[in-house]
This record gives structure tokens, C-alpha cells and sequence, in this order.
């Protein structure tokens, strides 16, 4: 999925949120053993009720489910990885 294709599931499970186009992203600094990464992440993507209901669009009803791709995402996050690249999975 794209992101714009994400947040359009998640506003049908329920998350009430704007979307603007051009809302600033948190930065994150990963470290590794071999240095560091900036990476830039829009907060939604942090928020654990944007899991829920993109959970609920996808038929994660219970809380585990939903809260295992959520994890999955930050991993991916830590290893380097953008949220465009995560979602394309899905």
C-alpha cells in the first residue's frame, strides 16, 4: 500500500486526524554499530490509535494483532528503513 492508501484505510477504521500534505515529521537518529541515521517520520505513524484502526480496516480486531505490525514498523524504522518501504509490504 501507499501511504496515502494507508491513511485512507485508517480513516475508515476510524482515526480522526488531518492529514496535511506537508506536516512536519519527527526526527529520529537510529544508532548502529557502524554509525548512525536521520530518519524523518510523521508522527501519525507513531500514534497507537492509527494502528488500531488501520487494524480495523485490515481485520486486526484485538489489540495483539494490531499492536505486531506497530512493533514490526518501529523495527523496520530502527533498521534504517523508511514507512514508505514498510507499508509497501502490507
Amino acid at each position: 500500500m501507499t501511504l496515502q492508501e494507508v491513511m485512507t484505510k485508517a480513516s475508515e477504521g476510524g482515526y480522526q486526524h488531518e492529514f496535511p500534505d506537508h506536516e512536519p515529521g519527527l526526527r529520529a537518529v537510529i544508532v548502529g554499530l557502524h554509525g548512525f541515521s536521520i530518519i524523518q517520520v510523521n508522527a501519525i505513524f507513531l500514534d497507537p490509535h492509527f494502528w488500531y484502526a488501520l487494524g480495523r480496516t485490515l481485520g486486526w480486531h484485538h489489540e495483539p494483532v494490531w499492536q505486531g505490525p506497530w512493533q514490526r514498523f518501529l523495527d523496520h524504522l530502527a533498521h534504517g528503513n523508511t514507512p514508505e518501504t514498510f507499508f509497501a509490504t502490507l
